[in-house]
């Protein structure tokens, strides 16, 4: 029933893409769009993109949806999303993927507590960490991460799917977590969290991609470049 569903949904969109492919041409693209951000740093995606698309693509409806991960694939392999921006390469490996930017990853706590000038990715086993579910990308990049370093990941202190509640827990000092910057950039500027870079470094590789099943319409195919362009052009 799932596949038939989305295959139903890939049909309907190539039926509204026909004009597209008509007239061929950028400047009279229409259609709708759905694309999933990471709930980490969607406004660092969306807010730039948004700037522009009323300028580059005004007849193209882009609709927006942030969620965790491991949401975002099954999303994307249902039909229900056309592109999705991935930070886990094992889920990146399962769909078309082109890569975006590499995004590092630092220990996040309370701005009230001090952990020195560096976090060995080791001593995160020691903390009570704010880290979403097992079938979420960053989870087990911490865990394998420490593990690496000769100790032992402990379950979270706290495990929810929600960055909200990640945030939160770690704003008011009931646990540390690991997020890149922007998924608590406006908490640094107000000053209730901070960050510590983690040693060693540890990223993770960000994707732009699409089901490996699917046709991308063109307004998806530049709504994708028009993505990737800003977000090359931001981060060089």
């Amino acid at each position: 029933g799932e596949a038939l569903h989305a295959h139903a949904r890939r049909v309907v969109k190539q039926i509204e893409d026909l004009p597209n492919v008509v007239k061929h041409c950028k400047d009279s693209l229409t259609g709708a769009v759905s694309l999933g951000l990471p709930q980490t740093t969607a406004p660092q995606f969306a807010m730039p993109l948004i700037a522009e698309l009323g300028q580059r693509l005004p007849a193209v409806s882009v609709e927006f949806h942030d969620e965790m991960s491991g949401n975002l694939l099954r999303h994307l392999n249902s039909g229900q999303l056309d592109i999705a921006v991935l930070v886990n390469d094992q889920d990146a490996r399962l769909v078309n993927a082109l890569p975006l930017m590499d995004e590092e990853l630092f220990l996040a706590s309370s701005a009230r507590q001090d952990h020195g000038a560096r976090c060995r990715v080791a001593d995160l086993a020691a903390l009570p960490l704010a880290l979403p579910g097992v079938q979420h990308g960053v989870r087990a990049l911490v865990d394998s991460a420490i593990r690496a370093h000769g100790a032992s990941p402990r379950a979270p202190a706290i495990e929810a799917n929600s960055m909200g509640i990640m945030r939160r827990a770690v704003e008011c000092g009931m646990a540390c977590s690991v997020m890149p910057w922007g998924a608590v950039c406006d908490e640094i500027g107000l000053g209730t969290i901070r960050i510590t870079p983690l040693a060693p470094r540890l990223t993770r590789r960000v994707h732009v991609c699409t089901a490996r099943d699917g046709q991308l319409s063109l307004a998806g195919q530049a709504v994708r470049d028009l993505l990737i362009e800003i977000t090359r052009r931001r981060v060089e």
